[in-house]
This record gives C-alpha cells, sequence and structure tokens, in this order.
C-alpha cells in the first residue's frame, strides 16, 4: 500500500527521466551513484545500487539511449582518531591503507552485488575509489575554483570545512576550527603535536589527501559532470541538501544535473536505517534482521527478491516515491521465500 503523489501512477522512468530526454536529447546516459566505505553495505545502499542497475535498463529499453551506471567510493572513514585538548583530530582509512587495499576492500564488499545486477540488466559499470577524496588534477582544479568564491559559498554551506592533513604525522582536525584559507589553494592549519603547517591544495604530491564538508564535495562532484549525460542518484534524505547545494550551483554559476532520489529503507520509529545509528544503538539493531543490516548475508535468493521488488516500485511511482520499513521488508522476503 502505497500513498498517492503528483506524478500518479506512471511508472517511474517515463514520469522521472522523461522531460531530461526531451530537453538535452542525450545520446547515451550515465547513472552516477555514490557509497562511502563504512563496512558491509546495510539493505538501503544496497536498495539503492539495485535501483540504479534497473533504472539504466529501462532507461535504455524506453528511450533507446545507451546506458551504463558508475558507482563512486569515498573514503572518508574514520580510522584512527585522537582526542587533544577538547579538539578531535583524525585519519581516514586511505591514509593508513595502499590504494590496492582499499579496491580489494570494495570488491570484498560488492563484487557478488554488482556483478549479480549487472548480469541481471545486461547494464555495463565501472567503480572508482576516492583515496583522500579529491585527488585527481581535474577535481582539485575544480576545487580552487570553487574557492576563488571562498565567502560566497560559506554564505551558502554556513560552515565550508577544509581537512589538511599534518605533513608530519598525517592527522587532521576534524571540525577545522584552526584551518584557513589564505588564498590560491592554500591552506593553514594547526597540528596538535606539530604546529602549524601550510599546504598547497593544488600540489598532489605536497599534499596527496584532504577532505571537504559534505554539501561542498557533493558540488564538486555534481561540476564535473555532464549534465545532458548523467543521471545522479541519491537517497531522498538528501533532498534537503540537494538545495543548498543548488544555491552552490548558482554561486559558481553552474547547472545541477538529473538527480533521481530513491525510496528510503527505514526504521519502526522512521528514522532512516543507518548505520552509524545502528552502532550508537545496540538495542535497536538487533531488532532488525541481520540480512537488512549487514548484506554479507544476502544470499542469490535475496538478491532475486531483491530485483523483483525493484521491478515493481519502477511499475508505478505510488510505489518509489516512498519510505519501506525494516518489518515491511522482512515481511515481503517471507512472503516471496513461501511462493
Amino acid at each position: 500500500m502505497s500513498p498517492n503523489s503528483i506524478l500518479g501512477s506512471n511508472p517511474v522512468v517515463e514520469a522521472t527521466l522523461s522531460p531530461h530526454v526531451a530537453f538535452y536529447r542525450p545520446k547515451k546516459l550515465n547513472f552516477v551513484v555514490g557509497t562511502q566505505l563504512s563496512g558491509p553495505p546495510h539493505f538501503g545502499t544496497v536498495l539503492t545500487h539495485a535501483i540504479t542497475f534497473v533504472l539504466a535498463k529501462l532507461t535504455k529499453e524506453a528511450f533507446g539511449i545507451e546506458t551504463s551506471v558508475e558507482i563512486g567510493f569515498l573514503d572518508n572513514t574514520t580510522a584512527l582518531t585522537i582526542d587533544a585538548g577538547g579538539t578531535t583530530y583524525q585519519k581516514n582509512l586511505a591514509q593508513t591503507l595502499s590504494h590496492d587495499k582499499l579496491e580489494q576492500l570494495v570488491s570484498d564488499l560488492y563484487d557478488s552485488l554488482h556483478l549479480y545486477l549487472s548480469a541481471r540488466t545486461r547494464v555495463e559499470y565501472k567503480r572508482t575509489v576516492f583515496s583522500g577524496l579529491l585527488s585527481s588534477t581535474e577535481i582539485r582544479r575544480k576545487l580552487s575554483d570553487s574557492l576563488s568564491k571562498w565567502s560566497e559559498l560559506i554564505n551558502v554551506f554556513k560552515a565550508t570545512t577544509l581537512r589538511v592533513p599534518c605533513p608530519v604525522c598525517g592527522f587532521f582536525e576534524k571540525e577545522s576550527s584552526t584551518t584557513h584559507h589564505l588564498g590560491g589553494g592554500f591552506v593553514r592549519s594547526i597540528c596538535f603535536e606539530h604546529g602549524e603547517y601550510v599546504s598547497d591544495l593544488n600540489d598532489p604530491l605536497e599534499t596527496p589527501y584532504f577532505d571537504i564538508g559534505v554539501l561542498h564535495r557533493n558540488l564538486i562532484k555534481e561540476v564535473l559532470l555532464d549534465c545532458s549525460e548523467s543521471i545522479v542518484i541519491k537517497g531522498t534524505d538528501w533532498l534537503p541538501g540537494c538545495q543548498t547545494v543548488d544555491f552552490g550551483h548558482r554561486v559558481l554559476g553552474t547547472t545541477p544535473p538529473t538527480r533521481v532520489f530513491t525510496p528510503l529503507v527505514v526504521m519502526e520509529s522512521g528514522a532512516k536505517l543507518s548505520k552509524s545509528f545502528l552502532r550508537a544503538n545496540g538495542h535497536i539493531s538487533h531488532a532488525i534482521p541481520r540480512w537488512l543490516r549487514e548484506s554479507d548475508e544476502i544470499t542469490t535468493e535475496m538478491f532475486d527478491f531483491l530485483f523483483e521488488f525493484v521491478e515493481c516500485i519502477m511499475d508505478d511511482a505510488r510505489h518509489f516515491y516512498r519510505s519501506y520499513t525494516t518489518s515491511e521488508m522482512d515481511l515481503m522476503l517471507k512472503k516471496h521465500q513461501k511462493g
């Protein structure tokens, strides 16, 4: 049972993407989805990835356009933390693991899911692991362009975070309260042990790892896309954040991409299923079936259920633009298993 919506009972692809196709008349479309590296994904993440592949498949069938999927894995997972005088300093996973080990981690966590989805949809995909996030020359150049409008972006985002590791120990201040942009891509920070240091964000040899605030980061990632040939996939929890990102686009004079917001998997309280919340609230976590909390328990039979569920909600926008509780998903799986 689903509530009505302004899109009525139209199939999701036609309802959501036909304006993009009519406006841009693209010859191909790339469906872009991002994921954080924080252990086995919960079912909400698995569902979003499945929707991405099925959207690509149905778009190709509906409009005769070549489609592909691009999955970006962001490493901003805390590996080490130090509390120095009430200020939190940390290192990310990419600073403690080699890039090859990060790639292997992605393969261990996601290969079975992506290989299954690609085979079922016949949609090709590629994966990118962002070690320290902003590593490529193109990304650094776009960041530098945005920093030239630093004061305007701060007005939009309220807080524009820059995290630059100390060149000696590699720790950076999490909240970046002592970090300041000096202009021209130069940033001054203070290490709890090694004092003040200045970093050049344009130099990948001098500053191989750094991070920026989540809204600013998503703005830069979107600026890099070809708006006519890219569809960004995000969970519905991103709707208010994307409104702010759109004002960031106005500051930079760029065009936001077309976005599709996917259904959320929520707990009984209505709060989004979240790994960080579950880690902090074990008594709630144990009440949720493990296959919904960590995907390493998902079997091929569950993948079949997932795929059929996604195809079902794609047929009617009323079933797509809503949330699903963990108990509802578990009940549907049990019904599927009984045939």
